[in-house]
């Protein structure tokens, strides 16, 4: 929970419990005043933080702590402010990314999923924890690898570890050009697998017209670019 004591100008007070209204040190408290600067406290052990110079006015409150899943909401600032706020703990799981075929760690890959975003280590793993719901979809990418998805269950997930395999992926670069030659920038560009209506990546050409992809599949594929709006 959340207990918010009366103000004294802009100074608060607040105080953040857990399960069985026990207080818990370390939760990260982020205030975000509309039209004015964010301020972030840390609870300390009996569960207190406190602001101070806070716009009287609408805010969004967050409060983040990796055993409980992540909670925010509207906030107003006066001198009399009060809100509860349950914490529902969370659950964890560690995601292990391996290349395919020998099997050797994947370092600085983003594994996302549920609200949180980690990076593997030197080891491959990258633990996602603050969980709340029963399922969990899972998207890895980087290390120039296509993107993988996967959706696991809960009851598979908690506590547990999640195998994750990439394929390294190759890259393509170009240049658009118009009839005359010309480089064209802000050219919408699209790569699909031959014979495929779904597109594998798009991107915009940049200055000189160039475009890159990169971690796409093996295989044939398809290029296809659109003129910026103004340019036939």
């Amino acid at each position: 929970d959340f207990c918010l004591s009366r103000g004294l100008g802009d100074v608060y007070k607040r105080q953040v419990l857990g399960g069985n209204d026990r207080p818990v040190e370390g939760v990260r408290v982020t205030v975000h005043p509309r039209g004015g600067v964010s301020q972030t406290a840390w609870t300390e052990s009996d569960g207190a933080f406190r602001f101070e110079g806070l716009p009287s006015g609408r805010a969004e409150m967050r409060a983040e702590h990796e055993a409980y899943v992540p909670w925010s909401g509207p906030l107003r600032v006066d001198d009399e402010t009060s809100v509860d706020i349950t914490l529902v703990e969370g659950w964890s799981t560690t995601v292990v990314v391996r290349w395919t075929g020998s099997l050797e760690p994947v370092v600085g890959a983003r594994v996302r999923g549920g609200g949180a975003d980690a990076l593997t280590n030197e080891d491959g793993d990258a633990v996602l924890s603050g969980l709340g719901r029963d399922s969990l979809r899972l998207e890895v990418s980087g290390a120039g690898a296509p993107n993988v998805r996967k959706s696991v269950r809960r009851a598979a997930a908690q506590g547990r570890t999640v195998f994750i395999e990439l394929t390294p992926g190759g890259g393509l670069r170009g240049r658009v050009t118009d009839f005359r030659g010309d480089p064209v920038a802000g050219a919408d560009v699209e790569v699909r697998r031959r014979g495929e209506d779904d597109a594998l990546a798009s991107t915009r050409s940049g200055r000189g017209g160039r475009y890159a992809f990169e971690g796409l599949p093996e295989g044939d594929v398809d290029v296809q670019a659109w003129p910026p709006e103004g340019l036939e």
